[in-house]
């Protein structure tokens, strides 16, 4: 049971919460993001946890290292000199963590209470390379699934571009929640440090890959990129909407 939280951000929306300190370590509810995340993973099983850090990554490392995780629970600390890219901060985690199997990969700056034990178990029955835990489109960014739920494409400034020759319709719109599991190996064998991972997604899926979403939909789910979303948060545990972990 491995699991990876990205925390390298820079937290540029966050600003000027982020100007002294990472978005891994601003907080909901008086617990750090960061701690939030690891204690979502712990609870759904997981026992080996890798977090990259870049921006005050010597922060992160201050915080990891006082917090007092379980005795079963092996860390990992990638510090990137370099930012880089949500991509590259995998693989780098994933070859120096020796992560071989499916490995869940969770971004620091979302909340939810997605069953992460399903989505990783409809990941390995379907043989699947990377599994996107996804919601009918929201925002302006949105990834294109056909019948298969397989990713076919994106839609940018209001057009759709396929990436994939022969889509089964019907062509849905889908937003990637930022919770996913993934098999390492699509990520070490992509050459170069510094790359997006939907970037390599949408490549891959055009070569072939399984890239494959599944749905969160009737989920609670938000991304809090910015003040705002963190204070909505706030308002939906206060009034019960939604509950930590």
């Amino acid at each position: 049971m491995q699991a990876m939280i990205l925390a390298a951000g820079l937290g540029t929306r966050l600003r000027p919460l982020t100007q002294g300190y990472p978005k891994a370590l601003i907080c909901l509810a008086g617990r750090p993001l960061l701690q939030i995340a690891l204690d979502v993973c712990i609870r759904a099983g997981f026992t080996e946890i890798a977090v990259n850090a870049h921006h005050h990554a010597d922060q992160i490392a201050a915080f990891l290292s006082r917090w007092p995780k379980p005795d079963d629970v092996e860390l990992h600390l990638s510090q990137e000199p370099e930012l880089l890219n949500t991509g590259g901060g995998i693989k780098r985690m994933a070859a120096a963590a020796g992560y071989e199997g499916p490995v869940l990969v969770h971004n620091v700056d979302v909340v939810s209470n997605i069953d992460l034990n399903r989505l990783a178990k409809i990941h390995c029955d379907s043989g699947a390379d990377v599994t996107l835990a996804t919601l009918s489109c929201q925002s302006e960014r949105a990834l294109l699934f056909d019948g298969r739920d397989q990713l076919v494409g994106y839609r940018t400034r209001g057009q759709r571009i396929l990436t994939a020759s022969t889509p089964q319709k019907p062509v849905r719109e889908l937003e990637f929640c930022g919770i996913q599991v993934i098999d390492p190996r699509l990520f070490l064998s992509r050459p170069g440090a510094v790359f997006s991972s939907i970037d390599l997604y949408l490549r891959s899926a055009g070569e072939g890959a399984e890239v494959r979403s599944c749905s969160a939909d009737g989920r609670y789910w938000l991304d809090l990129g910015s003040p705002e979303r963190l204070r909505r948060a706030e308002e939906d545990i206060r009034t019960g909407r939604f509950k930590l972990p």
